[in-house]
């Protein structure tokens, strides 16, 4: 009884996916990055030689072709990379929502699957949460081709930090500094946690992704997202 997305559409329901509630309205549809951008485009793109130029390239052509500010959204999105962990962002799962009157809305964040050191070949039991954590390398803005991920660099975990330091900081005479921090109520978040039922997978896998959670959240915690009360 589950709604899909369009990239979320499980086909073979004997294997492991991920999948989110449906975020479309009738009529709806999503537009990837990728698909935004001509082949010329998607060529230059791929010569910018650093991951600065590369977002302002983007914010750049989407806001030209769609009229939307994808500023804030791609540094939350680099944000929420670093709190789960999520090594695998490209143009593919970066996407605007095309509306039924041919107009264009802000899409959710989605495809988090390789978060949270999911993958055990890259990120063994046998090391420990915190030698994991900074092993993990980001991609913000890779590129597929014939299902291979490119990019020109992959940063560090505190390469990424610094970039969406240095964003923000580019940024703040235009906007309001404090719209670019995420804003996560702690105490329901770890409430969530510590009460989850797992029935799918190992409890050493499930125990070691919520811990390596909020390891990665006290990390980040005022730096580049806030706590914020039920009030």
């Amino acid at each position: 009884n589950s709604n899909f997305t369009k990239e979320d559409k499980v086909v073979d329901t004997n294997k492991n996916c991920v999948i989110s509630n449906n975020f479309l309205k009738k009529n709806e549809n999503t537009v990837n990055f990728y698909d935004i951008l001509s082949s010329e485009e998607l060529k230059f793109f791929s010569n910018i030689k650093n991951s600065s130029d590369q977002f302002d390239y983007l914010v750049t052509i989407v806001k030209n072709k769609t009229s939307l500010d994808y500023s804030k959204y791609l540094i939350h999105q680099m944000i929420i990379d670093l709190i789960i962990l999520d090594p695998d962002r490209h143009l593919k799962n970066l996407s605007v929502i095309e509306t039924n009157n041919e107009d264009y809305r802000i899409c959710p964040i989605y495809d988090n699957g390789l978060g949270l050191l999911a993958t055990l070949k890259h990120y063994p039991l046998s090391k420990s949460i915190q030698e994991n954590i900074n092993k993990v390398t980001y991609n913000p803005f890779g590129i597929y081709e014939n299902k291979n991920l490119t990019s020109n660099k992959k940063l560090t975990r505190n390469e990424q930090i610094q970039l969406i330091i240095n964003k923000i900081d580019e940024l703040k005479e235009n906007y309001d500094i404090n719209d670019f921090k995420v804003k996560i109520n702690k105490n329901k978040l770890l409430n969530k946690l510590n009460n989850y039922s797992n029935k799918l997978y190992k409890d050493e896998y499930v125990n070691r992704a919520i811990e390596s959670l909020k390891i990665s959240l006290n990390e980040l915690e005022n730096i580049l997202w806030i706590d914020i009360n039920d009030n």
